[in-house]
């Protein structure tokens, strides 16, 4: 099927499971769009790190493999923080979409 389509079929899968989240109306659709972008995000993490080092020149593999790493985990980092924020709030749950669309 080849990784340029595979991560773009990842791309489509994670904004469906996102719209899902943003038009939800309960922690059940929620929890519906997060399992959905789950799969969209489970594809993406496997096919983009063998992309990116495939097409890299050999000087910048590895400082590439590192700042995915590092992206990946500082948008896990704004993630718990936006909804760490919120978790008091009245449907403070739905301001946990924001790191996704930033």
């Amino acid at each position: 099927f080849g990784r340029r389509r595979t991560i773009i079929m990842g791309a489509c899968i994670f904004g469906c499971g996102g719209l899902v989240q943003d038009v939800s109306n309960s922690v059940a659709e929620m929890c519906i769009g997060r399992l959905i972008s789950g799969f969209g995000t489970g594809m993406l993490s496997t096919c983009v790190p063998v992309y990116q080092t495939e097409v890299a020149p050999k000087e910048t593999r590895g400082a590439l493999g590192t700042l995915y790493q590092l992206g990946v985990t500082l948008g896990i980092l704004v993630a718990v923080l936006v909804d760490f924020s919120q978790r008091h709030a009245e449907a403070g749950w739905r301001w946990c979409g924001v790191p996704r669309v930033v």
